[in-house]
C-alpha cells in the first residue's frame, strides 16, 4: 500500500489539475466576463449594433419592400425619395412608387439590397473566420504542445505566407478560379487568414503546456490528446474569443474590398459590388447614392465588431484595460 505522503501527493496534483480544467469558473466565467463587459457603454453600443445587423439579416424577406433583384431599367440612379428628382436630371411619375435610399445603376431598390447585403456580409465574415479558426488552432496547438521539427515546419510555412500582402495573396488564389463568387471568395480568405491565429494559439499552448496543473495532469498518467483538450485549449480560449470577434470585422472588409476590385459576381448582393457599380455606372458624387448608403452599412457594421472586440479585450483581460 502507499504511504500517506504518497497519497498526500496524489490528492494534491489532483486538486491542481481540477483547478487548472476549472479556471473559466475564475476571472474568465462567462457571467464575470459579462458583468465586466456590460459596463463598457462603448461595447454595449457595438454589441446592439451587431445584433441589430444580424436580426436585419435573418429578417431580410420580410423587412426588404421590393425584392432585392427586381429592377426598372427606366428608372436607374432615381434619387431617394426626400430629395428633388428634377434637380438631378430625374423626372418621376406623378404615380410612380417612391423609394426611401433610391435606386442603384439598374434600377434596383438600394435598401432592399442594403438589407439583403447584410446577409452576405455577415454569412461571409463568420464562414472566413471559423475556416481559419479550425486550421490556425490546430496548427498552433500541434506546433505550442509538441514542440521541435513540428514547430519548425509549421512556423516556417506561417512565415512564408506571411510575407506576402494578405490581399495581393488573396487576388493570386482567387485568379484560379474561372469564375468567381462569394462562396469562393469566402473560402480563398479563409485558407489565406489563419496564420495570425495560429501564431496567437502557439503562444498560448507554449505559454500554458508547462504550468503546474498540466504537469499534474501529465504525472497522473493523462494522454497527450486529454491534457491538450481538457486543460491547455479551454485555457487558451479567451484570446480567441477576441481574435474571432474582430476577425469578423476583418473578412468582411476583405470580402468588399475583393468584390470592390472586380472580383466575384458584378450583380451579387456584395455591399463592394454595390460600391463598385456605383462609382464605376452613376456619375458620382452628384449621384452619391448607389455610393453612399452600401458603404455607410459596411463602416457601420465593421464598427460594431470592432467596438465590440475592443470591449471583450477589456471584459477578458481586465489588466490591459488602461
Amino acid at each position: 500500500m502507499a504511504d500517506l505522503s504518497t497519497i498526500d501527493q496524489i490528492k494534491t496534483a489532483e486538486a491542481a489539475a481540477d483547478d487548472g480544467s476549472q479556471a473559466s469558473r475564475g476571472p474568465l466565467h462567462p457571467l464575470a466576463v459579462w458583468k465586466r463587459l456590460r459596463r463598457d457603454k462603448v461595447a454595449v453600443f457595438g454589441g446592439f449594433l451587431v445584433i441589430f445587423f444580424v436580426l436585419m439579416a435573418a429578417l431580410a424577406p420580410v423587412l426588404a419592400p421590393y425584392p432585392p433583384k427586381d429592377r426598372d431599367a427606366s428608372r436607374r440612379v432615381e434619387p431617394p425619395y426626400w430629395l428633388d428628382a428634377p434637380r438631378y436630371g430625374k423626372t418621376v411619375a406623378a404615380d410612380a412608387p417612391r423609394h426611401v435610399l433610391g435606386l442603384d445603376t439598374s434600377g434596383s431598390d438600394i435598401l432592399s439590397r442594403v438589407i439583403f447585403g447584410a446577409r452576405t456580409s455577415l454569412m461571409v465574415g463568420v464562414a472566413v473566420v471559423t475556416l481559419a479558426s479550425l486550421i490556425g488552432i490546430t496548427l498552433g496547438a500541434l506546433a505550442g504542445y509538441i514542440g521541435g521539427g513540428v514547430d519548425a515546419t509549421i512556423m516556417r510555412f506561417v512565415d512564408m505566407l506571411l510575407a506576402f500582402p494578405f490581399l495581393i495573396l488573396a487576388i493570386a488564389v482567387i485568379s484560379i478560379f474561372p469564375q468567381t463568387t462569394v462562396f469562393h471568395i469566402a473560402l480563398v480568405l479563409g485558407l489565406t487568414s489563419w496564420p495570425g491565429i495560429c501564431r496567437l494559439m502557439r503562444a498560448q499552448v507554449m505559454a500554458t503546456r508547462e504550468l503546474d496543473f498540466v504537469n499534474a495532469a501529465r504525472a497522473l498518467g493523462a494522454g497527450h490528446g486529454a491534457i491538450v483538450i481538457r486543460h491547455v485549449l479551454p485555457n487558451c480560449i479567451a484570446p480567441v474569443i477576441i481574435w474571432y470577434t474582430a476577425g469578423i470585422a476583418g473578412a468582411i472588409m476583405s470580402e468588399a474590398s475583393l468584390s470592390f476590385l472586380g472580383f466575384g459576381d458584378p450583380e451579387s448582393l456584395s455591399w463592394g459590388s454595390m460600391i463598385d457599380n456605383g462609382l464605376r455606372k452613376a456619375n458620382f458624387p452628384t449621384e452619391w447614392w448607389p455610393v453612399a448608403f452600401p458603404a455607410a452599412a459596411l463602416a457601420m457594421l465593421v464598427l460594431a465588431f470592432n467596438l465590440l472586440g475592443d470591449g471583450l479585450q477589456d471584459a477578458i483581460n481586465p489588466k490591459l484595460k488602461k
